[in-house]
């Protein structure tokens, strides 16, 4: 497949009207396709698809709102980007799919952070949990730096290995209290002064 120059410019564009990068399904499918994006080239991994036998494409990213894709048989399709996410594929023969971006829902928790005790605890057993985009770290009270990591899973729970090597769910239904899979229960610690 031939290389195809684009600009700097055009390839911005590209980037903040549609982020090729991510999970992409066939309309009507459960069957996904990860896409990777390198400079003007991308890549279509099928290895989830592999049940209807369709191997690995490439890609080129021609302008703002069009791409090309080598397929597994060597067929040039062309495909159209139309925001916020799919991209109709024209086939050779004159058929065409369409593939949609799977949209990961965006998982809010803020409220997580600070310290949390638990339930009947004292401030000296305080846990103190930070948050980067979904990965949480519960820090030690015992500051050894024995920390538990974590992530965010969804809006309700979230799932966290301690220094134990234990991995416990949480359920952060209520913005006052984690209810852990072991039975504990955490409420938050506010510090007077």
């Amino acid at each position: 497949m031939g290389e195809n120059a684009i600009s700097g410019s055009v390839w911005k564009l590209v980037s903040t009207v549609i982020d090729l990068n991510g999970e992409w399904k066939f309309e009507r499918s459960t069957q996904s396709s990860l896409v990777s994006v390198s400079g003007s080239t991308f890549k279509v991994d099928n290895s989830s698809q592999r049940i209807f036998n369709i191997g690995d494409w490439a890609g080129v990213i021609v302008d703002a709102s069009t791409v090309t894709i080598v397929d597994d048989s060597g067929r040039t399709v062309t495909g159209k980007l139309e925001p916020p996410g799919t991209m109709r594929l024209l086939w050779p023969s004159g058929g065409e799919s369409i593939w949609r971006k799977v949209e990961k829902p965006k998982v809010m928790a803020p409220w997580l952070e600070g310290e949390w005790i638990p339930e009947g605890g004292f401030g000296r057993d305080a846990w103190r949990i930070s948050k980067s985009d979904q990965s949480i770290t519960i820090h030690n009270p015992d500051g050894s730096g024995n920390n538990a990591h974590g992530s965010v899973i969804n809006d309700s729970l979230i799932r966290v290995t301690f220094p134990d090597n234990q991995t416990y769910d949480g359920n952060i239904g209520e913005h006052s209290k984690i209810k852990w899979s072991n039975n504990t229960v955490w409420v938050r610690f506010i510090r007077e002064g």
